[in-house]
């Protein structure tokens, strides 16, 4: 397994300290959130043992992420509420925003 054996020589070589330990730890358990194949699993689930196995104590708190992390566009309102502590509405309707773009679309039409 190339990751574990990455994991052991960067043990033996550097000799790392309880904080890096906890970081490492904590970007394996991310990187075991989005592996896509079983045998990507299998091997962050083996660099974590060993990981584990070398430094029992103190035992970092592990974060575990629940679920697959997306990178996907929030598509709520920018600004919620307006400046007044009201609740923010847009200056034109969906029907004048679709007239204002074919309005500009017949414009550049030529071009």
């Amino acid at each position: 397994m190339r990751l574990l054996e990455q994991v052991k020589r960067w043990v033996d070589q550097e000799a790392p300290d309880n904080e890096s330990l906890a970081q490492t730890l904590d970007n394996l358990c991310y990187q075991l959130v989005g592996a896509r194949t079983s045998s990507g699993k299998a091997e962050i689930e083996a660099a974590i043992s060993h990981l584990l196995y070398v430094h029992p104590e103190p035992k970092p708190e592990l974060l575990r992420p629940e679920g697959q992390i997306s990178l996907e566009p929030d598509p709520g309102p920018l600004v919620p509420v307006g400046e007044d502590g009201e609740k923010w509405e847009p200056l034109l309707s969906a029907e004048e925003k679709q007239a204002a773009f074919l309005r500009l679309k017949l414009c550049l039409k030529p071009y």
